[in-house]
């Protein structure tokens, strides 16, 4: 079967494209994130999770597309739009750290420029 074979901190993932998953990489609040999951047709929509995580300056990873034998396990199964996802207060914590160093940077610009 076709599927994404996902190399991260030095464990290879396998993913079914049967599952309907995508690897996406996307910024938020100045750190970059990066998730694989999918979403299983069917009566009860079933949501996988087989990566989720911050990444780190420099850090990298490989993707490739590939026929695999068989899918990993994934992390976290449920059934989708079943709950909210709340923000944990880690989260919270780096958001507004990430608020208040940007807030900085900019009323120190502004004095430099003699507008504040």
């Amino acid at each position: 079967m076709k599927g994404l074979e996902i190399s991260f901190r030095g464990k290879t993932t396998a993913v079914s494209l049967e599952s309907n998953a995508g690897a996406f990489i996307y910024q938020r609040n100045g750190y970059f994130h990066f998730t694989v999951s999918g979403l299983e047709k069917g009566e009860e929509m079933i949501s996988s999770i087989w990566i989720d995580s911050d990444m780190e300056l420099e850090e990298s990873l490989d993707i490739e597309i590939k026929d695999i034998n068989d899918s990993s396990d994934p992390l976290e199964k449920k059934i989708a739009f079943s709950g909210q996802n709340l923000t944990s207060q880690e989260e919270i914590e780096k958001m507004l750290k990430y608020k208040l160093d940007y807030y900085y940077t900019l009323e120190k610009l502004l004095k430099n420029e003699g507008l504040l």
